[in-house]
């Protein structure tokens, strides 16, 4: 599986979540010489009564906007040689987000959660709230990042695991994603104690040392763990943590019985607790 990377989109809020998020995406945007794509987005223009019209305020937001834009740009495009432009939308962040990632055919989305801003006018700018919406809703992956105190190379990369078929699609990626990166996978089987009694230990044990395997033969240097607790997310953080790791990679929607256990239910609390970065995949149809 050959990844492609020609197009990354970074929303910016400005905060410093949603800057350290597009320092990840630069990193990235030079390994595999993409354009990066900025995008900031206003909810609305009514925010502040102090302006005559809703005209006003939008040439006065465009103005610092594009002041602001260059700023990031003179940075980041001038140092490394990357491609690098801009576009502001208004309308429901998450909305807006997804609909122009679409539009421009973004193969990447990397954006910043938990993010704050000490200037209350761009309280209604805030990525953080909308960062789930976005993973669930986005054409293609997404990097959540929270800060950046793990290796902006992703030397350690963490695949959860569970019994389902889309497994296999994560583990494609995760290794395509090793071998840009010179990676290694860690696999943790997470399982909550009721799996002990509804048999579903057994299969996960036997996902386990399947994956492992296709790891291996593809030449990755590969770790196994299995888990138990009642929180899987808790379970993703501690191994994250414990371990240091730089990035892991999740399922976002999956479809399966009632009483079997699925990462697909823990993702937004996994994509809103990590602080590890958090990169989320869309099952793809057979």
């Amino acid at each position: 599986m050959g990844l492609v990377v020609d197009k990354i989109c970074v929303p910016l809020d400005f905060s410093q979540p949603s800057l350290d998020a597009l320092d990840y995406a630069v990193r990235i945007a030079e390994i595999f010489k993409s354009e990066i794509l900025l995008l900031h987005v206003v909810e609305t223009y009514e925010f502040n009564s102090s302006y005559r019209d809703d005209e006003t305020a939008r040439e006065i937001i465009e103005l610092g906007l594009h002041k602001k834009f260059d700023e990031v740009m003179a940075i980041h495009s001038s140092s490394n040689n990357i491609k690098v432009s801009h576009a502001h939308r208004v309308g429901k962040i998450y909305n807006q987000i997804d609909q122009y990632a679409q539009e421009e055919n973004v193969d990447l989305i990397v954006m910043g959660t938990h993010g704050t801003s000490s200037n209350s006018k761009f309280k209604k700018f805030m990525l953080g709230s909308n960062a789930n919406k976005v993973v669930h809703g986005a054409p293609c992956p997404v990097l959540t990042v929270k800060n950046q105190e793990h290796d902006i190379n992703f030397k350690k990369i963490m695949l959860p695991i569970d019994i389902t078929k889309e497994t296999t699609q994560k583990v494609k990626f995760a290794i395509a994603i090793s071998k840009v990166f010179g990676s290694e996978i860690h696999i943790l089987a997470a399982s909550s104690y009721i799996d002990e009694y509804q048999d579903n230990i057994s299969k996960l044990t036997l996902k386990l040392n399947e994956v492992a395997d296709k790891v291996t033969q593809a030449g990755v240097k590969c770790f196994t763990c299995i888990e138990r607790n009642e929180n899987v997310a808790h379970a993703i953080f501690e191994y994250s943590k414990r371990n240091d790791i730089d990035l892991v990679l999740i399922m976002t929607r999956q479809e399966k019985k009632w009483e079997e256990f699925f990462l697909g239910s823990n993702a937004k609390r996994v994509i809103v607790g990590s602080d590890t970065p958090i990169l989320s995949l869309q099952p793809q149809e057979s």
